[in-house]
């Protein structure tokens, strides 16, 4: 017996249904009355900005970005509408200067709904005012910036940005605010040149992000790239030059500085172990010398902040120096040009010699032999300057040196009587 009620139950619900379907689609489609219909927050679709752009204005800012429009007429007519296939549309192709403009956006219905049988309820909810300011085109640089790390042994070179200028397209008051874009690339323990595609941000002369409000570019992004090279730290080295009495071993050599950065050119180019600034005779060379060189950069590779020159300070360490007056009476003239005597002026030549304290032990003037050559002497009678050799002679004195090569003797030669 219950279920049979329950069954009876369903039966006049379905019925009760179907009889309101029966009556809501008459009286939609035989009586057709009126009602109204609300759409809301229609987004705005601008039309005409191409003539604004030939008179050189832009639409910057509107009072609303969507609009809300309450329909009435034909029931059967509402129901072919909704927010899905109607636009809404503001034509500012009128607009004629800068300023504020109170415009009338247009709804648009679909093809099978009939316009007679609908109307907008308030005309009003379709004004917009829109803002209009001058349009101008701008120019600016692109900087790139690495903001990453290298990996060791390595450094990273100018970045450079292609295209390295943007045109932009905006309100002449905006694009006054812009001074240049931003290209950024990001990267950890970079080892090899990077080029990646990188958005941009618009920045101020303060390097600060712009308004970009209304501002186009005529680019979305650019390709920056980062070059990577090879770079070490290399040390400075000098040759030294036995001599005087002295060799490497006895000196110590101080350069300033010890270093320089390189950085190779090419990304696979190896760069040196050394950089030599020279050689140094020590004969030359007295304790405490200093000397300025230049610091020569290989011609595959860049120096990194280096100087142009080094200091090299040479001191000596064991050794000990000795003058000695050799008489000029016992100096070797060789090649004395036929017909003339050699006058000398001065009656000692004073030579430094250097080596071990036990090398030098007794050293007269005995032991150092003088020589002069005056094939090129000029035979005016005028004085002039020859430059001698000199060496030692004696026993026991082989660790030893003559400190220096700047000795000469004054002469003059004179016609021989005859």
């Amino acid at each position: 017996m219950r279920t049979r009620k329950k069954n009876q139950k369903v039966f006049q619900l379905i019925l009760a249904i179907v009889v309101a379907m029966v009556l809501w689609l008459y009286v939609i489609n035989v009586e057709n009355p009126t009602g109204t219909a609300r759409l809301g927050d229609l987004p705005i679709q601008l039309q005409g900005e191409e003539v604004l752009t030939e008179n050189g204005l832009m639409v910057t800012d509107l009072s609303k970005d969507t609009v809300t429009i309450r329909l009435s007429g034909k029931k059967k007519t509402l129901m072919k509408i909704s927010r899905k296939n109607v636009t809404l549309t503001l034509d500012v192709s009128s607009v004629t200067g800068p300023g504020d403009w109170t415009l009338t956006s247009r709804l648009n219905y679909p093809a099978n709904v009939n316009t007679d049988n609908v109307t907008i309820s308030h005309y009003d909810d379709l004004k917009v005012t829109v803002t209009v300011k001058p349009q101008t085109t701008k120019t600016i640089p692109v900087r790139g910036e690495f903001m990453g790390s290298e990996a060791e042994g390595y450094r990273t070179g100018r970045v450079t940005v292609s295209p390295d200028t943007l045109t932009l397209t905006g309100p002449e008051d905006t694009l006054g605010k812009i001074s240049y874009a931003l290209a950024q690339v990001e990267e950890e323990e970079l080892s090899s040149t990077l080029t990646v595609q990188s958005p941009f941000i618009l920045m101020t002369e303060e390097g600060l992000p712009a308004d970009v409000a209304n501002v186009t570019t005529d680019v979305s992004a650019v390709e920056v790239t980062v070059p990577v090279r090879k770079v070490a730290q290399v040390p400075l080295t000098v040759d030294l030059i036995d001599g005087g009495g002295a060799t490497g071993d006895d000196v110590t050599c101080i350069i300033t500085p010890e270093t320089v950065t390189l950085v190779a050119e090419q990304e696979d180019e190896e760069l040196p172990a050394y950089i030599s600034l020279g050689e140094i005779d020590l004969s030359d060379v007295f304790d405490g010398a200093s000397y300025y060189l230049p610091i020569k950069i290989p011609a595959d590779a860049e120096g990194w902040n280096a100087p142009e020159y080094a200091s090299v300070r040479l001191t000596m360490q064991g050794l000990t120096s000795l003058q000695v007056p050799v008489e000029t009476a016992r100096i070797d003239l060789e090649n004395i040009p036929a017909g003339y005597t050699p006058e000398l002026v001065s009656d000692y030549l004073y030579v430094w010699a250097r080596g071990p304290a036990e090398s030098l032990a007794g050293l007269v003037q005995e032991d150092i032999s003088v020589t002069a050559d005056l094939s090129g002497c000029a035979t005016d009678g005028s004085l002039q300057r020859i430059p001698v050799s000199i060496a030692l002679t004696g026993e026991g004195q082989e660790a030893a040196g003559i400190l220096g090569s700047h000795y000469s003797i004054a002469l003059r030669l004179q016609r021989a009587e005859e």
